[in-house]
């Protein structure tokens, strides 16, 4: 994976957690709750181009098809442990975090599933 490409992740990753702390500010959180919302938003941006850097070296020599499982699981991986980490500084019940991470892991079934299909699709 190039340098262009693993800045183009950490500049998309920015760009969502600009976004997010506008959207919490102008929801109407303050001080403390966005500086640390701020904190976990670059510790996930980081994590994300660390998993992109991992991902590309792991998978450079792979098929199409085992990048496309490859980048599809990584990006549920990722979510899920932001899903963890969240649900543990927040007052959020089992049950309810239990079925978030239910979805996410179907929705990721589904994106594994959509790009088999389309990595075998004929050009």
């Amino acid at each position: 994976m190039t340098r262009g490409t693993l800045a183009f992740v950490g500049l998309v990753g920015i760009a969502g957690a600009v976004a997010s702390l506008g959207i919490s500010a102008a929801s109407g959180m303050q001080g403390d709750d966005l500086a640390n919302l701020g904190i976990l938003l670059a510790v996930a941006v980081a994590a994300s181009v660390g998993v992109a850097a991992l991902a590309g070296w792991l998978l450079a020599r792979a098929s199409f098809r085992r990048r496309t499982v490859g980048v599809t699981v990584a990006g549920v991986a990722v979510s899920l442990v932001n899903l963890l980490a969240l649900a543990m500084l927040m007052f959020v019940s089992a049950h309810d975090a239990a079925l978030t991470a239910i979805l996410l892991t179907y929705a990721g079934a589904v994106g594994v599933a959509t790009g088999l299909a389309l990595a075998q699709a004929p050009a």
